[in-house]
């Protein structure tokens, strides 16, 4: 569901990292997942480099709602987060497997006109998938 493009990182959390170490790296409402892969590659954190922060509350609800979420979506896309660069390569938005999106910023400077689409697209294809299973919930009850 996600192609790599220079406007953009694509994270790909370790659950089973996540169940075992719950939200052990709190700081000012953010958390530190821990990274699987960033586009593709497996994820390594060099010395000297800044951690990866997400939303608190996006990731709990993520952590949460994932049980489901894997059933629904594919695995891999369940696990995803979506990091939306402007050109500078300053973080604008986060898209999260839940369908949150988290606003870095209002003042949004030169970026990719491809960004918007593609939100629109992940987003678009998440609701159509949970639509679907929400209908096939409903028909068995």
């Amino acid at each position: 569901m996600t192609e790599l493009a220079s406007f953009k990182n694509v994270y790909v959390i370790n659950m089973n990292e996540v169940t075992n170490r719950p939200f052990d790296c709190l700081i000012d409402g953010k958390v530190l997942l821990p990274i699987e892969t960033k586009n593709g590659a497996t994820f390594q954190l060099e010395k000297g480099q800044m951690p990866v922060l997400f939303s608190e509350h996006f990731a709990r609800k993520m952590v949460k709602q994932f049980p489901d979420l894997s059933k629904i979506l594919n695995d891999p896309d369940a696990r995803t987060i979506i990091e939306y660069l402007d050109n500078n390569g300053k973080q604008i938005m986060t898209l999260y497997p839940t369908n949150d999106v988290d606003l870095h910023t209002r003042n949004w400077g030169k970026f990719d006109p491809n960004i918007l689409p593609d939100v629109q697209k992940i987003v678009d294809a998440r609701k159509e998938l949970i639509g679907k299973a929400a209908n096939h919930k409903e028909k068995q009850s």
